[in-house]
């Protein structure tokens, strides 16, 4: 695998080329370029292949055809459909049209060879408006590297087929992978399991944050750099990662099973003009190559392969799977797994009855019972004192995302705090005990320990939760500490014998035993985590309680990272545990003067704030706007952002305005169903000098318009039969929003029920300036009223307004529609690059232009995305 190969083509995608939106032209460039890339491999190769039936070392050349070993087949695939899309409690309904696929078959060019099938995917298209080069030119460039490897020589003989997916439109909602996963008949009936590639980082080690069968799993376990765990599948499947892939698509409608994997690191610069090749991580793209390299070896070409029948396993048996240090993956199975729980809790159920009998002396069974208790309520204090600095962080000093600039200073602010609440807790376990019991208190929390873990791995393993594991490690752990203590280093027969004084029935080094397997899988679990959620927070919304999100898991993986706290804390004694737990107390004071200062800023210009500025004119007045939204919850910071930009741009008498963010503001609906997290600010813009091609009486006008070109009611049934046309010339990712009852309408899924918003969403490819959809509405009986009234209709019309003035009573026969697109010429930077024709024509060019140069200057810490927007609300 060559890194530097596939940085050549990634430079030519994000640099060369650059933002690949699709309906764009730089979209169907990219598409063209691919086309030749991989047709230059279309046809049969002579590799040399090693002979199953002969020993190592033996290669022979093993031709499957006489024209070669290998066979490449190419299809582009164009296509137009529809889908309806998910996305946390809000649906939205995709139409898109000649949405395209670039499609490579690797095989050994026999039918036996096609008739099972590995795919891999990665898009090509890039996202309002970024360079895409790590989402995902990583992907298509390893894909194409792959595509090299499998056709030079020397290579075993394939088994079976690779079906490499270039699809073209993933961040317009996975629409191209849902035409391949719904429409390619020559070769989707083969796949049986897919592997996805992504990135929403640009550098570290590519997680496998999704794996829904065995036999991928066990491909995983051979590749030379694992990274994953199921922990990250279980977090995944919550919803609690504002994100989703193609994946979703190959499961929902190919009922594929597989792996899902993305490169992670520092995604702060995801879905942002920063995703260039400049900020990659040296070796970034090697590991992830080698690593699916592997993995299609193992599915295509080794004996062991169980692709042909590969199944999602039950969601209640996960496998348990996990890697340490990158060098190290564990693979368990299901009952495996069942009798590793079992074996724990007999040897904890048979050391815990032999010692407790021993040391009943000391009231060893109350103080054991007592140890579980204020185990678990260590826990729960630390998760409580974190939050508590979180409430005290956003509410009291306003300083939310205080630790945004790097994943690990979330440590700082609440780790202190956690540690001071676990050793607190233990100071009341032993201000609560008699003096004379005390000392056996530590010996009481190594048992405690144990038992809590094992009780959890019991809980969550019934409940089928693949992160039971943690628990299992945890009770693994402790359990093994408890057996060299008094097994090896204190001595069962001096304990049984009543030789060991309470004070000395934990023997120091137990300590290195139980921090062992929490030290080395408990921190790079809690750095991982941190790596991905930290920078995460900064795009999860207003809403989203960010400050308590990674205050909890800082809480609870401190915890489990440091057991050793809870016994350690009883061999202190309570007046050095006193002083420990003032001195932690002050440190978390410190941290939160630290974190509060107005020296350390939230954002910085290598972990951007974002901010998305579309500027907006309004076909039905003829009115210009700056729309100015926030994906975080630190809204201060963005209204000072907004009254900056307004002091320079905006018009001095019109003051920004806070609006409310529902369903019915339209300001963002090219985002929805994304815009529900956004917080919003606009402020009026004054006219541009030079007109707008959308605007009424240009001579060149642009006729962006909704009508109805078939139109049937039925006053009797109280239905109308309407086929919405949407003209929409140079505009992209159209969408329009309205109130209706519908009861049928020309989308694969079944409309919902009632009188509700509805918004569809509309991509096409570059040219393609029209689009459809056809509705049978149910009408209101005021509707009807109105109808009966006054039978004269227009198959649809613009409705004028006068700005400030309130829209007059609507006539409640009519649909009404709010409608909005791009203008996909006019996207800041890329259009950057156009000559001074388009520039001139286009007039928002220069606004967005000038715009951005006073967020660079005002507030570099900024990445704005900047689009152009022609709507009619």
């Amino acid at each position: 695998f060559s890194e530097e190969a596939a940085l050549d083509l990634i430079r030519k995608l994000s640099e060369d080329i650059g933002y690949r939106i699709v309906g764009t032209s730089e979209h169907v460039e990219a598409e063209h370029l691919l086309e030749g890339i991989v047709k230059s491999y279309e046809g049969w190769h002579r590799t040399v292949t090693l002979d199953d039936d002969m020993g190592p070392g033996n290669n022979v050349t093993r031709p499957t055809d006489t024209r070669g070993d290998t066979e490449v087949e190419v299809w582009t695939q164009i296509g137009d459909g529809a889908h309806r899309f998910d996305f946390m409690s809000s649906v939205v309904w995709k139409k898109y049209y000649s949405m395209s696929n670039v499609i490579v078959r690797i095989s050994d060019g026999t039918e036996e060879g096609k008739e099972h099938a590995v795919l891999l995917n990665a898009h090509l298209d890039s996202t309002l408006p970024s360079p895409g080069a790590a989402d995902d030119g990583v992907g298509v460039a390893i894909l194409v590297e792959l595509l090299r490897i499998l056709t030079t020589p020397p290579r075993p003989r394939l088994r079976h087929s690779v079906i490499l997916l270039f699809n073209n439109g993933e961040e317009s909602l996975q629409d191209a992978s849902h035409l391949y996963a719904t429409q390619h008949n020559e070769t989707m009936g083969s796949v049986r399991g897919v592997v996805n590639l992504e990135a929403c980082g640009v550098s570290g080690p590519e997680l496998l944050f999704q794996a829904t069968s065995v036999p991928f799993v066990d491909a995983y376990a051979t590749v030379p750099h694992p990274f994953g765990t199921v922990l990250a599948n279980d977090v995944f499947s919550t919803g609690l990662i504002l994100s989703d892939t193609d994946f979703r698509q190959f499961v929902q409608y190919g009922g594929l099973s597989g792996l899902d994997m993305a490169v992670v690191g520092n995604s702060y610069l995801y879905h942002t003009r920063k995703d260039l090749i400049e900020h990659f991580q040296p070796g970034m793209i090697q590991h992830f190559g080698e690593n699916i390299i592997a993995i299609v070896e193992h599915l295509a070409s080794s004996p062991q392969s169980k692709l042909a029948v590969n199944r999602a396993f039950p969601k209640k048996q996960p496998p348990i799977y996990f890697s340490v240090a990158g060098r190290l993956f564990f693979n368990i199975r299901p009952q495996a797994f069942q009798t590793i729980t079992y074996v724990l809790c007999g040897l904890l159920n048979f050391f815990l009855s032999t010692m407790v009998r021993a040391d009943l002396r000391f009231g060893s069974l109350r103080a054991v019972i007592l140890a579980v208790f204020f185990t678990l309520a260590s826990l729960v204090a630390a998760l409580v004192a974190s939050n508590v600095v979180a409430l005290v962080m956003t509410q009291l000093l306003g300083k939310s995302l205080s630790w945004f600039t790097h994943e690990m200073l979330p440590l700082g602010l609440f780790g202190p705090p956690a540690v001071t609440a676990v050793l607190t807790t233990q100071l009341l376990f032993s201000l609560g005990t008699d003096k004379s019991k005390r000392a056996y208190l530590e010996r009481a929390c190594l048992d405690g320990l144990s038992i809590f873990f094992t009780l959890s791995l019991l809980g969550l393993n019934a409940a089928g939760i693949g992160s039971a594991y943690l628990c299992a490690l945890g009770s693994a752990a402790s359990i093994a500490s408890v057996i060299i203590n008094d097994l090896a280093l204190v001595g069962y027969p001096a304990i049984d014998a009543g030789e060991v004084q309470p004070h000395k029935r934990v023997h120091p080094a137990t300590y290195f035993v139980l921090s062992i397997v929490p030290a080395i899988v408990g921190v790079e679990g809690l750095a991982s985590f941190l790596d991905l959620f930290v920078p995460l927070t900064g795009r999860t919304g207003e809403i989203s309680p960010a400050d308590h999100i990674v205050s909890s898991i800082v809480a609870a993986l401190s915890f489990l990272c440091l057991p050793v706290t809870l016994p350690l804390a009883h061999r202190m004694g309570t007046q050095r545990l006193q002083k420990a737990i003032l001195a932690g107390l002050a440190l978390s004071a410190l941290s939160i003067a630290i974190y509060a200062s107005p020296a350390l800023p939230t954002f910085d210009a290598a972990h951007p704030k974002r901010v998305f500025v579309h500027y907006v004119q309004n076909l039905t007045d003829d009115s210009f706007w700056m729309n100015m939204g926030g994906a975080d919850p630190d809204v201060a910071g963005l209204s000072r952002i907004v009254e900056d930009v307004h002091a320079n741009i905006g018009i001095p008498a019109l003051p920004p305005s806070h609006p409310a963010m529902d369903e019915y503001n339209t300001d963002y609906d090219i985002l929805y169903p994304v815009s529900n997290f956004i917080t919003p600010y606009k402020f009026a813009m004054a006219e541009p000098a030079v007109s707008s091609p959308w605007t009424l009486g240009h001579p060149q006008q642009a006729d962006f318009m909704v009508r109805a070109t078939e139109d049937e009611i039925d006053v009797e049934a109280a239905t109308r039969r309407v086929t919405l046309t949407v003209n929409r010339p140079g505009i992209i990712w159209s969408v329009i929003a309205f109130d209706a009852d519908i009861l049928e309408w020309d989308l694969p899924s079944p409309p919902p029920e009632g009188m509700q918003r509805h918004h569809l969403k509309e991509v096409s490819r570059h040219g393609i300036d029209q689009w459809s959809v056809k509705l049978l509405l149910r009408l209101s009986p005021e509707a009807v009223a109105a109808l009966r009234a006054d039978a004269t209709r227009s198959p649809g019309r613009l409705i004028r307004s006068t700005g400030g003035v309130a829209d007059a009573q609507r006539d409640p026969s009519k649909l009404w529609i709010d409608y909005s697109g791009l203008i996909g010429e006019a996207m800041y930077p890329q259009s950057a690059r156009y000559g001074a024709a388009t520039r001139e024509r286009l007039p928002s060019i220069e606004v967005l232009e000038n715009m951005d140069g006073v967020i660079t200057r005002t507030h570099p810490e900024v990445d704005a995305m900047l689009l152009s927007v022609v709507a009619a609300v």
